[in-house]
């Protein structure tokens, strides 16, 4: 695994800097803005962006000290020994939820009455086997898994706002939603259970994984690109 010429190991990414994101993934930590005084000086000052770039060299060192505490040389060789244990797309989420919860545990406490459930979404954890399986399966056989059916829909903020549009979902149009607020689990958890439906509604001529990459790819088009969706500040999506 590379990224842009340097080797992605668990080394590499411990050592990850906030440097290294800006040059990397070319997001800016800081702007120069005038000074409050003097209207011919110029200052630096964090950029928007900045917390962006501090979570990503955050999830970077964690995965490479996680990595490095199991012995791990870098992320392949985790994904090898998950599915020599269990080669399935099931337990491959499981383990990264698992092993690196601050980065994939994509779950919230979620009342019904005097209960309390746990919501399962984990979008990004699911995204990882459903990455493997579309563009890896021809080449090695391990990605080729045999339960890709037990892949739900990759809920996010595109998507519902795709089945708001054509009537599948119908709620007042979300705008800024807290992560993990009851609305915000709630529009994530009736996409996922929407998407379910549309699977059986088609016999099996698709599965959740493929439906949601055809939602995905409706909501990036300009006439969707336009309408509104849900704000979330959250890490998961």
């Amino acid at each position: 695994m590379t990224l842009s010429g340097g080797k992605l190991d668990a080394n590499f990414m411990v050592n990850f800097s906030i440097m290294d994101v800006e040059n990397f993934f070319q997001i800016p930590i800081q702007v120069e803005v005038q000074h409050p005084t003097n209207p011919i000086l110029k200052i630096g000052q964090d950029s928007t962006l900045r917390p962006l770039a501090e979570y990503i060299k955050h999830a970077m060192n964690e995965c490479g000290r996680l990595l490095m505490n199991r012995r791990y040389n870098d992320f392949a060789a985790f994904v090898k020994d998950s599915l020599q244990t269990s080669p399935t797309a099931a337990h491959l989420v499981e383990e990264l939820v698992k092993l690196f919860p601050s980065t994939f545990d994509d779950s919230y406490s979620y009342k019904v009455g005097e209960n309390t459930l746990n919501v399962l979404i984990h979008k990004k954890a699911q995204l990882v086997p459903v990455a493997l399986f579309k563009n890896l399966r021809n080449k090695f056989a391990a990605f080729n898994f045999p339960d890709m059916d037990s892949i739900s829909i990759l809920a996010d903020n595109v998507v519902p706002m795709v089945l708001i549009k054509h009537g599948v979902l119908e709620c007042e149009q979300p705008t800024t939603l807290q992560s993990g607020s009851k609305f915000e689990v709630e529009l994530r958890a009736l996409s996922i259970v929407a998407g379910e439906e549309i699977v059986q509604a088609t016999n099996g001529a698709v599965n959740c994984a493929e439906l949601d990459y055809a939602l995905w790819v409706k909501g990036k088009e300009k006439e969707y690109k336009d309408l509104e969706r849900h704000a979330t500040r959250t890490i998961m999506y």
